[in-house]
């Protein structure tokens, strides 16, 4: 099915909800009972098609969409057979997009509303999240206890339990951490995480060599996932460092070898790669993982160091020529120290100006997540007033439009958040890096030095 045939699906959908209604609220002659089962019938029927496409919205990662649905099935039909599925899929599409007071209430009203329901674990899991996404990992753990004494179902239980061990991790109670990730299931999604936090629980506690042995132990699983395959390698990139860390440099390369191609952190695999084979002096295997890393990442910010070792690699192996070209390159792309703070000036100036950006939206989301939540068929309607009640439609509208205007604006926060983070790093990396271009105005005077030396010889 293509889009604009999806987009179709859903008017049509929308237009048998509201034809029904329509129906409803004009009919001058009393339904009967046939009619009545009649109606609620095909009722039913299209909110299994809106509800249904709502899922796979979710599925997709379209969350908006998915939300706008939800809403719409949970106005016109709230006596839907699945509602208060669909009530925690809205929790869980609002929380997927950032919205976690507005997630937080819909997971509140389910177990409120809905007090039998199935769904009250999910409702519970996502309230806990929520604790964790917000730091405040002590009611994040008591969400875990609350769950834990009702009858969740073993994925509900293996996640939360991720969850908790990761609460007890941040708040610095290893043991606990380690006791509660090792029970996370092997069947479970959250298992192969849980192994990895483990890893890192042991190491905190100083406990090296049964860290080690946790780590190997999880990079031996079979590969049978990408999710696997991504938790696998950045097991092989941890155990890498704490070899380095412990001078078993050819241990560490090997582990940074082993990293694929397709990881989101293979540029730090192969630059580490490049140090490991510098520390064992085999500088032939140095130079093709650091070309590597500047020819796939150009614009990474560690470019400037995989420089760096790849110009002492060429010295090492006597060859100066390519050495020299890459000193000249540096000495080119690094300002003087006098103009490094002149350059720290004006990254001060634009953060401040982008921070002061971030704070008003973050105001503005907030106004518009309380709006929504006003206008969002939670409650019964006879607490609003007479005219919003009369209003509907219009009702309808002013979510359609604030869930435009949050989105809008959550995607103005996530790039403004964004170009901080790269700001304040660059603001560091250049503090950091004030002395380079002396570094590499040496390096090119000792590659020239040592190549005439050769020539005279």
């Amino acid at each position: 099915m293509n889009i604009s045939q999806k987009g179709i699906l859903s008017v049509s959908i929308i237009v048998q909800i509201l034809c029904v209604f329509i129906f409803e609220s004009f009919s001058s002659t009393p339904i009967s009972s046939g009619m009545q089962k009649k109606y609620n019938e095909d009722l039913e029927k299209a909110s299994q098609k809106l509800h249904e496409q709502a899922l796979a919205h979710f599925d997709q990662e379209k969350y908006w969409e998915s939300a706008r649905d939800l809403i719409i099935l949970m106005d016109f039909y709230p006596d839907y057979s699945k509602i208060d599925k669909v009530v925690y899929t809205l929790g869980d599409c609002l929380y997927e997009i950032g919205l976690y007071e507005g997630a937080g209430n819909i997971y509140k009203f389910l177990i409120k509303k809905y007090i039998r329901s199935p769904h009250l674990p999910n409702a519970l899991l996502g309230l806990q999240r929520i604790q964790f996404d917000t730091k405040d990992y002590a009611r994040c753990i008591e969400f875990y206890k609350a769950i834990l004494r009702g009858s969740p179902s073993s994925d509900i239980l293996d996640c939360s339990r991720y969850y908790a061990g990761q609460s007890y991790y941040y708040m610095k109670d290893y043991p606990r951490a380690i006791q509660v990730l090792s029970q996370i299931s092997d069947t479970s999604p959250y298992y192969d995480y849980g192994i990895y936090n483990i890893g890192l629980s042991l190491l905190r506690m100083k406990r090296i060599r049964k860290a080690v042995e946790t780590f190997r132990r999880l990079s031996h699983l079979p590969i049978v996932s990408d999710e696997r395959r991504g938790i696998v390698d950045e097991t092989h990139l941890t155990l890498g460092y704490i070899y380095y860390e412990l001078g078993k440099y050819d241990l560490a390369y090997k582990e940074f070898q082993s990293v694929s191609s397709n990881h989101e952190n293979y540029d730090q695999a192969l630059l580490a790669s490049g140090w490991a084979a510098c520390q064992l002096n085999n500088y032939e295997d140095a130079v093709p993982a650091l070309t590597d890393f500047i020819t796939q990442y150009p614009e990474n910010d560690n470019s400037e160091e995989a420089f760096f070792l790849l110009g002492r690699s060429y010295l090492k192996l006597e060859r100066y020529d390519e050495a020299l070209k890459v000193y000249e390159h540096l000495v080119d792309i690094f300002p003087d120290a006098n103009t490094i703070p002149v350059i720290l000036q004006d990254v001060s100036q634009s953060l401040a100006r982008e921070e002061l950006n971030i704070e008003r939206i973050k105001m503005d989301l907030l106004v518009l997540e309380s709006k929504l939540l006003e206008v969002l068929p939670l409650y019964s309607t006879d607490g609003l007033p007479e005219n919003m009640q009369q209003e509907k439609g219009h009702i309808t509208e002013l979510r359609e439009e604030f869930l435009k205007r949050i989105k809008k604006e959550r995607e103005d926060f996530d790039q403004l958040t964004t170009q901080i983070l790269r700001l304040k790093k660059l603001a560091t990396m250049k503090e950091e890096r004030r002395d380079w271009r002396a570094y590499a105005e040496y390096g090119k005077s000792r590659a020239l030095f040592l190549k005439q030396k050769t020539t005279l010889e």
